[in-house]
Parts: C-alpha cells; sequence; structure tokens
C-alpha cells in the first residue's frame, strides 16, 4: 500500500501485479477465498439488483466518498507509520550502482602523449570499427549558362543571332585524415566502453572482491528476507564478501579469472624495463598471492621512446596472448604505451 501510493519511482501497476502475485504464493487459500467472495458478491448483486440499486442509487457519491476518504486514510496512517520500512527496488539499484563507481578506472580522454604506437595494428583495428558506409568522398558541381539573342525582320520574317557561354565548378570533398595517436585513442575508447573490467590498475583486485561482496550481500539480504514483515531472519556473515586485507592479494575467483585472461586489456602501474634480443619487455608485478606480473613485448626501437625515469609508471594498452601461467607471468602484445 505504502509503495501504491507513495513511491513515485516505481510503476505502480507492475507493483499491484508482482502483489497480487505474492497473494497467490504466500496466501494461496486466502487469495482463493476472496475471489469466491467476489463471485458471490456479483452473483448476490444480479439476483438482488432491484433491491441493491436501489439502495445505490439512493445516495451514490456519498458512497464513493466514503470509499475514497478510507484509501486515503489508509495510505497516510501506512505512510507516516511503515513507510521507512521499505525501500524500492529501483532506490537500491541507485546505491549499488553508486558504490560499483567506487575505484572505476580513469576514462580515456584526450590528450594523450603515446610513448609507442604500433602504427599497423592500430590502422587495422580502427579499420575493423569505422563505419562501413562511411563517405569516402564527395563531389560538387556548379554549372553556369548564359544566353542572349536578339531578332529583327519585316513582316513575318525574322532573323535572329543568339550566343552564350558556360561555366562550371567543381569541389571534391573527402573527410580528413585521422593521425594515428587520435585512431588509437578511438579504439582504447572502444575497448575500455565494450570491456570495463578490462582495465588493471593499482585497485583492481580490491575492487573486484568489494564488488563480489557487495553482490553477494545483496543477494543474502533479499534471500533472507521473510515476505510477510520484510524483515532479516538473520544477519550477514561476518567474512561474506570480505575484501582482501592487502591490495597485493587476490581470492580464488580472481585467479581463475587471471587464467581465463583474453581479449584487449590496460595495464596501469610501475613497469622494470629490459632488453632481450630484439625486444623490449616491460614487467609489471601485480600482485603478490597468487603471483602474478604482466609482461608486455615492444619492438627494440621503442626502447629511446620510453622515458628514462625509474621505475617507469606507465600504462600499457595490448592484448593478451599468454594467459596467467604457471611462472606467474601474463604475456601481452603491447600496441600502445602511455
Amino acid at each position: 500500500m505504502v509503495r501504491l501510493f507513495w513511491d513515485d519511482s516505481h510503476g505502480r501497476v507492475s507493483y499491484a501485479i508482482k502483489g497480487l502475485l505474492f497473494l497467490v504464493d504466500q496466501f494461496f487459500w486466502l487469495a482463493f477465498g476472496v475471489l469466491i467472495a467476489l463471485i458471490m458478491a456479483v452473483v448476490l448483486g444480479r439476483l438482488l439488483k432491484r433491491r441493491l440499486f436501489k439502495v445505490v442509487d439512493s445516495a451514490p457519491w456519498v458512497i464513493l466518498g466514503c470509499v475514497c476518504l478510507a484509501v486515503a486514510a489508509d495510505a497516510i496512517v501506512l505512510r507516516h507509520t511503515q513507510a521507512d520500512q521499505y525501500l524500492s527496488d529501483t532506490k537500491i539499484e541507485d546505491m549499488l550502482h553508486t558504490f560499483r563507481e567506487l575505484g572505476a578506472p580513469p576514462k580515456i580522454v584526450a590528450p594523450i602523449y603515446f610513448h609507442y604506437v604500433d602504427t599497423n595494428r592500430v590502422d587495422s583495428l580502427y579499420n575493423q570499427l569505422e563505419p562501413e558506409l562511411e563517405v569516402k568522398e564527395r563531389e560538387v558541381t556548379g554549372k553556369n549558362t548564359l544566353k542572349a539573342d536578339a531578332t529583327a525582320g519585316v513582316g513575318g520574317t525574322k532573323i535572329g543571332v543568339e550566343a552564350g557561354s558556360e561555366s562550371g565548378t567543381k569541389s571534391t570533398y573527402s573527410p580528413a585524415n585521422l593521425l594515428i595517436d587520435r585512431k588509437c585513442v578511438d579504439v582504447m575508447k572502444y575497448v575500455q566502453d565494450t570491456w570495463p573490467d578490462n582495465y588493471f590498475g593499482p585497485l583492481w583486485a580490491f575492487r573486484k572482491a568489494y564488488l563480489r561482496g557487495l553482490d553477494a550481500a545483496y543477494k543474502q539480504v533479499q534471500s533472507l528476507a521473510d515476505p510477510s514483515t520484510l524483515k532479516p531472519l538473520q544477519p550477514l556473515g561476518d567474512n561474506e564478501g570480505k575484501p582482501p586485507n592487502n591490495l597485493g592479494e587476490a581470492d580464488d575467483g580472481t585467479r581463475l579469472e587471471l587464467l581465463r585472461l583474453h581479449g584487449y586489456i590496460f595495464i596501469e602501474g610501475d613497469f622494470e624495463q629490459t632488453v632481450t634480443g630484439n625486444n623490449v619487455i616491460l614487467v609489471h608485478r601485480f600482485m603478490d598471492r597468487p603471483k602474478c606480473l604482466f609482461r608486455a613485448f615492444l619492438p627494440i626501437s621503442a626502447s629511446r621512446m620510453l622515458p628514462k625515469t625509474k621505475p617507469l609508471h606507465l600504462t600499457v594498452f595490448g592484448d593478451v596472448t599468454r594467459p596467467l601461467g604457471d611462472d606467474g607471468f601474463i604475456d601481452v602484445a603491447a600496441i600502445a604505451v602511455y
């Protein structure tokens, strides 16, 4: 009743339907008795319509007004006494959305200074994301015609001279050729919007455990609530969904996710640079338990473009070539470093 009249964020019709389903599921015989009473009322009203309608016709507006006042009084009393016990699903979802935004990875916002960009791979990825029916070139042609004539004659005979000139212009328009850095920014924005959890920053493990704990707590509250009283039957467990004390630790769910890691990812943190053969290798220690290090491979030419500071605080964008192995490494083919 409180939600039906006072909760603006909840659909009144859908809530009424859910209420009816709740009555059928939880109080079947009560709902069945109410249905039988309604049927009997209709039948008796049909049989005794003359006497019944005579009473109703004598004061219809008084009866209707009393019914409306009774419903309004009931709604006001429930609003005053029991409104605090109810929270709409929409409000709960808003709170969960706010909590989920805590520790969210930073958005990709230009301008970005790139230390290294794999031009060929960025071009390939950008071409896959570019709309297929994009207008590549547009041609506009303008044409002007000028004509003049003069006629002279005697009687029905006419002699005329006509002269004309024609000029035209042709213009071609095509979209500007985007630089590789701009293409790379567009590709990274698409990847982050499509796979927001693939940003491995300092708070990634903590955020994953925190979100799992938040979802577990919400589901437990829903499952442990008695629908007839809307009161929790027992408190949550002390260790249910508890985030790790150390940011360098992770639970079994996180380890399983790293074992299955694939696709395009971002890695933010401090890197150690080594040179092996024709490759520059950037290594980032991600967590201690389980042992997990990201290893990004770049061509040897990238060594002169990377900063010389130690440690190297960078963000690497690339695709996973090997998920977490027994040696504790996740191999990544770097596409861009900034």
